[in-house]
C-alpha cells in the first residue's frame, strides 16, 4: 500500500522527466583578476559536448564586457592550439599552463610556441602571471559562501 503512495507522489512531481538520477552541469566561466566580476559564463547538461567546448562562448562573453583585457590564464585543459588560436584572434596572450606531454611543433598556431618558448626562458615571472588565476578560485569560493547549501537538483529548465 506504502509502495503504491509512493509511486502516485512520484508521477505527480513538477518535473516528471527528471525521475532517477540527475545529470550535472558542465559549466565555464572567466572572472577579472582585478575585478573578480564573472564576465563569461556557459553551461551545459550536454555530456556529448564537454566542458572545453564552451570555452568559445564563454571568452566572446569576457571580450565583449572587458575589451581591454590583455591576457588569458587557465589551466591544462585549456592548454591547447585550438584554444591558444582563440585567444590569440582577439589578440591576448595566452597563459595555459603546459601539459607534460606538450611539444613546441605550433602546426600553423604561432601563439601556442611563443607561449612555451616564454614558459621555457622566463619560467618564474610567466608563472607568477599564470598564477593570478588562483583568483579565478577565490570567485567561486565567494559564490559558495553566498549560496552555502548544495544544489539539489540540477535541472536545465533551471
Amino acid at each position: 500500500m506504502e509502495r503504491e503512495k509512493s509511486k502516485n507522489k512520484k508521477e505527480s512531481d513538477a518535473f516528471p522527466h527528471t525521475r532517477g538520477k540527475h545529470d550535472f552541469q558542465y559549466s565555464s566561466f572567466s572572472a577579472g583578476v582585478h575585478t573578480k566580476i564573472i564576465s563569461g559564463f556557459s553551461s551545459t547538461d550536454d555530456h556529448s559536448t564537454g566542458e572545453l567546448s564552451l570555452f568559445p562562448d564563454t571568452m566572446a562573453q569576457a571580450v565583449s564586457l572587458c575589451p581591454q583585457m590583455e591576457v588569458m590564464l587557465g589551466d591544462a585543459l585549456y592548454s591547447n592550439r585550438k584554444i591558444c588560436s582563440i585567444v590569440d584572434g582577439y589578440g591576448i596572450t595566452p597563459y595555459f599552463l603546459p601539459k607534460t606531454n606538450t611539444t613546441f611543433m605550433a602546426k600553423g598556431v604561432a601563439s601556442w610556441k611563443a607561449m612555451l618558448y616564454k614558459f621555457m626562458d622566463e619560467t618564474q615571472p610567466w608563472m607568477e602571471q599564470y598564477h593570478m588565476r588562483s583568483i579565478s578560485k577565490s570567485v567561486k569560493s565567494m559564490i559558495k559562501r553566498k549560496m552555502p547549501v548544495k544544489i539539489r537538483k540540477k535541472l536545465p529548465q533551471r
